[in-house]
């Protein structure tokens, strides 16, 4: 049994190393990102522009690959120039953090900047090559960290119900650190919301979004409980068969 158990967590370890980096990488592109909107939404100022470029662009993924099945995301690109401390330049962002979505969004986005209009536009004054026509607030950056921590949640829950049933100690101290990790980057991440996004920005699912984080912390605090649990049956086990070995024969 034990060499059947060492065999799973190793193909588990294997196996959940690179989801568990994959969801380090949601967590840290989304706190990036985040921070950097809310920077750009408060420090951008403004200037004059004029539109250059104006139209949808689409991208199409396979999703299937026996049926040939795809999915087409649609984004409105608009390149415009400005000046900016006595510099001409150009610059092809509409928003702080830019989003994909249907074609009719993406037309609805357009129909402000028809090429050759003279519009505003908000530069970074830290970074004058960055440039953007709209304020707005998007809540990708958020979700994308609550997406990050789920990965490792999991993982990190199958690999203590794995070895902790054997090491409760250390499968106790796992479980901590976890959870701890996981509490403390959404509640980061929700402290970082409430802070910066504005209250007509926030829609009710977001917040929804943000309460899972709770039941992703308590998978690896199920798993220790039932690890210790199988500790508990394991150790009765033992005793039971060093029990029958002492009888005599």
């Amino acid at each position: 049994m034990n060499a059947n158990v060492g065999c799973l967590l190793i193909f588990v370890l294997l196996v959940g190393a690179p989801i568990v980096g994959l969801g380090g990488f949601f967590v840290h592109m989304g706190r990036s990102t985040m921070r950097e909107q809310a920077r750009l939404n408060e420090k951008a100022v403004s200037v004059k522009a004029v539109v250059l470029l104006s139209e949808v662009r689409q991208t199409t993924t396979r999703i299937g690959t026996d049926t040939g099945d795809t999915a087409t995301s649609y984004w409105p690109e608009v390149e415009f120039s400005y000046e900016y401390g006595g510099t001409l330049r150009t610059s092809n962002k509409i928003w702080p953090v830019g989003e994909g979505g249907s074609e009719a969004d993406a037309k609805v986005s357009l129909s402000s900047y028809p090429v050759g209009a003279e519009v505003s536009a908000f530069v970074d004054p830290d970074d004058p090559e960055t440039a953007f026509l709209e304020k707005r607030w998007s809540q990708a950056p958020y979700l994308s960290v609550i997406i990050g921590v789920f990965p490792i949640g999991f993982v990190a829950g199958l690999g203590i119900l794995l070895a902790g049933w054997k090491r409760p100690h250390l499968a106790l101290l796992v479980s901590a650190l976890t959870v701890s990790l996981v509490l403390g980057v959404t509640g980061l991440a929700g402290e970082h919301y409430l802070r910066f996004m504005p209250e007509d920005e926030r829609p009710w699912w977001t917040s929804l979004a943000f309460g899972l984080s709770l039941p992703i912390a308590l998978i690896p605090l199920a798993a220790f409980l039932k690890a210790k649990q199988l500790h508990r049956l394991h150790l009765e086990a033992l005793r039971q068969a060093s029990q029958t070995d002492e009888q005599p024969t």
